[in-house]
């Protein structure tokens, strides 16, 4: 499955290279002894391809899984499975019972929104880490390692080169060199594909993956997943919202906007920022 598709543009009567969204349905159940039938867990719109890595990613920033022991099985279910094509329906099946109950939706998740309608602020908040946790002063990276990694997140969104049309966000560690890039049309659904593929890294307590690089504005939903990863910085190519600055100064974690190689603004955080060059590498 395409995550881009050419369509005629009316007005000049070229064609155009546009990210595809599509709706994803994701059903779970239970490996144990008469277990109850697979049911719908939600229904989310996102671009194609990586959707395991999603689901895994949302499960864990939503506080549903620990780790991925708690899965024992995540695949696409459907008829074009058949044909070797991914389809538009996960199941995963759960290693033991965990209630759901709470983040069942009957409606489409938005791809523009990962919080509206799935559970209270509330209950996520509840969930996040020890916020008491900091980095080490030798861990700690200069402002100007940090805002130099904005650019390179737009050299590494192959997607968005073609298209113009989606956000990217991006892993790094302690040395400021970029680790993963992942990429769809919905902001938060990039970081959760993100978060997803490197669950088993952010598991370790000892890991060294310092934060992330968004390509847009920060809302609370990428400071909520971000805490959740352990992570202790933030960098945006856009603007925080009011609530996500106040969440990030809860957790203790480093944000800065409006990056540039050349100057960026900082928020929160500056207790963990280095007076020296960090090593830079993207």
């Amino acid at each position: 499955m395409s995550n881009t598709s050419e369509y005629s543009v009316a007005t000049n009567q070229t064609s155009d290279c546009i990210v595809v969204e599509e709706p994803l349905e994701v059903w779970f159940g239970y490996s144990v002894i008469n277990a109850p039938v697979p049911e719908l867990l939600y229904t989310t719109m996102r671009t194609p391809g990586d959707d395991i890595n999603l689901v895994l990613g949302w499960l864990f920033c939503s506080g549903i899984i620990q780790g991925v022991s708690d899965v024992f099985s995540i695949n696409h279910t459907g008829a074009e499975r058949l044909k070797l094509q991914t389809t538009n329906r996960i199941m995963v099946t759960f290693s033991k019972m965990i209630d759901v109950t709470q983040y069942k939706r009957a409606d489409v998740v938005s791809s523009a929104c990962g919080v509206c309608g799935q559970q209270s602020i509330d209950s996520l908040l509840e969930k996040l880490p020890d916020r008491t946790q900091t980095t080490t002063k030798r861990h700690n990276l200069s402002i100007q390692s940090l805002s130099m990694l904005a650019s390179g997140l737009s050299e590494r969104q192959t997607i968005f080169e073609q298209t113009g049309g989606n956000h990217g966000v991006a892993l790094f560690d302690y040395q400021a060199h970029m680790l993963d890039v992942r990429e769809d049309v919905g902001r938060h659904n990039a970081l959760d594909k993100l978060i997803g593929a490197s669950l088993k890294t952010i598991a370790k307590s000892n890991h060294d993956i310092a934060g992330v690089v968004l390509s847009g504005r920060v809302g609370f939903e990428m400071v909520q997943k971000a805490a959740m990863a352990g992570l202790h910085y933030i960098v945006a190519l856009g603007a925080p919202s009011s609530i996500a600055i106040d969440l990030a100064k809860d957790c203790g974690i480093c944000l800065l906007g409006f990056a540039k190689p050349e100057r960026c603004n900082l928020y929160t955080g500056g207790h963990i920022l280095s007076d020296q060059p960090t090593h830079q590498g993207v």
